[in-house]
């Protein structure tokens, strides 16, 4: 039992060194973000990114009993492709909604071609909005569970 105890503290930290971000919850489910320092039998050791106001932060190194734990994550990239899928349907959408609205209209170039037009609209709002969804998605952290395994 111990050997497989150890054989998974070894897998954890080496997720936690390679990680640049690391999320810890406490079982009173305070929540910090940080950057690991050492894991021992007994404690976790990191450095954590206190932020008692939003202008203002600091690093606080942190020596917590291993039992106070709930859970630890570590940051795995961003939701850029998923907002840029939101942006692209929303968007994509929306192009075509208008083009459909706008392709009889007889003051637009679209009244000799109409379904270029539409296909046109319906191409550049969507890739607009990929463009926007993916640069908001890019600032959301994505977080996935390492602990407990």
């Amino acid at each position: 039992m111990e050997a497989t105890t150890r054989q998974v503290d070894t897998t954890i930290q080496t997720m936690l060194q390679n990680a640049s971000r690391i999320r810890v919850e406490f079982t009173d489910r305070r929540r910090f973000d940080g950057v690991f320092q050492e894991l021992t039998p007994t404690q976790f050791r990191f450095r954590a990114i206190v932020r008692p106001t939003v202008q203002r932060a600091y690093f606080a190194d942190l020596d917590v009993p291993r039992d106070s734990l709930s859970r630890i994550w570590v940051r795995s990239g961003s939701h850029w492709q998923l907002g840029a899928l939101v942006g692209a349907a929303a968007l994509g959408l929306t192009g075509f909604a208008l083009g459909m609205a706008f392709k009889d209209d007889l003051d637009t170039p679209c009244s000799s071609n109409p379904s270029g037009c539409v296909a046109q609209a319906t191409a550049v709002a969507a890739t607009a909005g990929a463009l926007t969804g993916g640069l908001l998605g890019a600032v959301i952290p994505r977080w996935r569970l390492v602990w407990p395994p």
